[in-house]
């Protein structure tokens, strides 16, 4: 099943380039948007026009195991549900009269989201990506900067929707709840300090990677190491590869 990889650069957007004839992978570029945390919503919205879904993945995510995803593919958006209880932790204590400042819905009646990982299908990409952006970036401004308005934004886009269907833990698995036996999306959570020293020291090369998962005792990822070490191997290193060489090339041409 051919697959566009949107990445976001500095650069103007370009058609779809095709990365080696023997992959069916194509990489497709568009410009930054001014609030970073709003970045993956502007490749989503770059593939409006797409006949097939979207499927829209924080950075702290790793894919493991996609059996069972086609049973969300359907004509709904799919996204995890996420508790508010949380919100009063990371943002100002007035934050619901802010969030009622750009919306006419009542905050009580949305139900909250998690973005790590979203289904949007082909009809919809266009009109939930456009509501996602104008709220985070409203948000954004009124809550401080926070990186949590862009996930506020999704949650007020989706209400709109007709009908949503709610993931499952497998398909978007947090670093806060038990393992799963057999894992299928793995949102380690960037926001946990463990988390973001493991992106900062190892996540940069796969040796790296690899040593860190051999010798952990931390439960998250010693649960997963086996599974994770399997896809670490020489195939996904040559498509890294690729994927550096390419966007490399494509900047220097810009």
């Amino acid at each position: 099943m051919p697959c566009t990889l949107v990445v976001n650069d500095v650069h103007r957007a370009s058609a779809p380039i095709e990365l080696a004839q023997s992959r069916p992978l194509y990489l497709r570029r568009q410009p930054r948007h001014t609030v970073p945390h709003l970045n993956k919503v502007v490749a989503a919205r770059a593939m409006s026009r797409s006949r097939s879904h979207v499927i829209v993945l924080d950075h702290d995510t790793i894919v493991l195991d996609l059996d069972g995803l086609r049973d969300h593919l359907d004509d709904r958006p799919w996204v995890r549900r996420n508790m508010k209880w949380s919100l009063r932790r990371s943002l100002p204590s007035d934050y619901v009269d802010r969030i009622c400042q750009v919306s006419t819905l009542d905050w009580r009646n949305v139900k909250y989201v998690n973005s790590g990982v979203v289904i949007l299908p082909p009809r919809r990409i266009g009109p939930i990506a456009n509501a996602w952006l104008d709220y985070g970036a409203e948000l954004y401004r009124l809550l401080e900067r926070k990186a949590i308005t862009e996930q506020l934004g999704l949650a007020l886009a989706l209400h709109r929707e007709p009908r949503v269907g709610w993931l499952p833990q497998r398909l978007n698995e947090t670093s806060w709840r038990p393992p799963l036996p057999v894992p299928g999306i793995v949102h380690y959570n960037h926001s946990d300090p463990l988390n973001r020293t493991v992106r900062r020291l190892h996540l940069g090369s796969w040796q790296s990677f690899a040593r860190f998962l051999k010798g952990t005792s931390v439960p998250f990822w010693r649960e997963r190491a086996g599974r994770i070490l399997e896809l670490l191997d020489s195939q996904l290193e040559t498509l890294h590869s690729e994927l550096v060489e390419v966007t490399t090339r494509l900047t220097k041409h810009s």
